[in-house]
């Protein structure tokens, strides 16, 4: 079932955002030189979990990202073409839970990476109280999606019945 989401969701959510995706390529890797991209990047990490200002903006942008992906999915799931979702309306919570978490870690991939790195670097740079905010927020926004889907897939059928 998930391949099947993989294929039908998460692919045409990075076909429709593929222009937002090469303007965000070009500025993390194509504004400097090719020999000065390593240390470009470790500052703009070490910028976004040295100050509070810089953990704001990044979480800021992720809350905005998560926003545009919650509203994407939401938008697919209310259309016929998607009907087959509601299907996993009839499977069990935890793996309802489970597959839809899965299936935004593929979509939150972009996000997911730069978590990895970001606590890579602070661990390293001793800035624990980011590290900490960064997995607790991390984890809010993603588990948020989870849930939302989760009570929309589930719970779909009642909205169809107060509209009836």
């Amino acid at each position: 079932m998930l391949r099947l989401l993989i294929n039908s969701l998460v692919k045409e959510f990075y076909q429709q955002h593929a222009g937002f995706f090469l303007v965000g390529i070009y500025i993390l890797f194509g504004v400097v030189e090719p020999s000065q991209l390593i240390g470009y990047q470790k500052a703009l990490l070490l910028a976004g979990i040295s100050s509070p200002y810089g953990v704001m903006i990044v979480f800021v942008s992720w809350l905005l990202y998560t926003v545009k992906v919650h509203f994407f999915i939401k938008q697919r799931l209310a259309l016929a073409k998607y009907s087959f979702i509601k299907e996993i309306g009839g499977l069990e919570k935890n793996v309802q839970l489970k597959l839809w978490l899965k299936l935004y870690f593929v979509i939150l991939l972009p996000v997911l990476i730069y978590v990895l790195l970001l606590i890579g670097l602070g661990f390293q740079h001793h800035f624990f109280k980011s590290v900490i905010g960064i997995m607790v927020v991390f984890s809010a926004l993603t588990s948020s999606l989870v849930w939302f889907t989760y009570q929309s897939v589930t719970f779909s059928f009642l909205n169809q019945k107060k509209s009836n």
